[in-house]
């Protein structure tokens, strides 16, 4: 038996000022998700993780290169840059600044607003990042140098592909291999033992590290 009830629920639904209908949508599109091929919609949305791993990684937004800052003000300097706004609305199909918690609030001008904005999306991509599969691709771009497996396509299938491609990268994919060849996997158990111990990276505070 679930540990939260429904009147639970239905208390967090005013408590967000979610209108019944909107979550009902949200609770079919939910039911239906396994049953069904995802909008494009639905995979830009799911990619976003995929984009900003690259682009921190990549440092794209921090000027000097060569310095030893953390990982954090790596992320913020990405979220200052115009590239991050024009990323942004690429795959959420709206601009920076419409966020809800955004919207709802009441600033004393423009850079208050800016300030706002910057850190509310800083936190977002590092909270992103440290989930499982954030931590897993930026273990993975370390290891690669920076790259993720190529896959085929171009926009929404392009995205489809890659997502598939790097949710189990040891595993060879049949429409894949017939287009790359041999090389694109699997891993042997010698490659395999190597990748494990070049792979644990984890975010310890404010960098990414190798763990024993």
């Amino acid at each position: 038996m679930s540990k939260v009830s429904w009147e639970a629920v239905l208390e967090k639904l005013k408590e967000l000022e979610l209108k019944p209908e909107s979550f009902l949508k949200m609770a079919e599109r939910m039911a239906k998700k396994g049953k069904r091929a995802e909008t494009s919609k639905e995979v830009l949305r799911s990619s976003w993780i995929y984009d900003c791993a690259w682009h921190v990684y990549h440092r794209v937004g921090t000027k000097d290169q060569k310095n030893k800052i953390t990982k954090t003000k790596v992320i913020r300097n990405y979220v200052e840059s115009q590239q991050y706004q024009d990323n942004y609305k690429t795959f959420f199909l709206k601009g920076w600044d419409e966020l809800p918690s955004i919207k709802k609030s009441k600033f004393s001008g423009p850079q208050s607003k800016k300030r706002a904005l910057v850190e509310t999306h800083t936190s977002n991509i590092v909270k992103l990042l440290l989930k499982p599969e954030g931590k897993d691709l930026m273990a993975w771009l370390v290891v690669s140098g920076g790259s993720f497996i190529e896959a085929p396509g171009s926009k929404i299938d392009y995205l489809k592909n890659l997502k598939k491609a790097m949710s189990n990268p040891k595993k060879r994919w049949d429409e894949l291999s017939n287009i790359y060849g041999s090389e694109f996997g699997p891993m042997n158990d010698d490659e395999l033992e190597k990748f494990k111990k070049e792979y644990p990276y984890e975010w310890v505070k404010g960098q990414w590290k190798k763990v024993d």
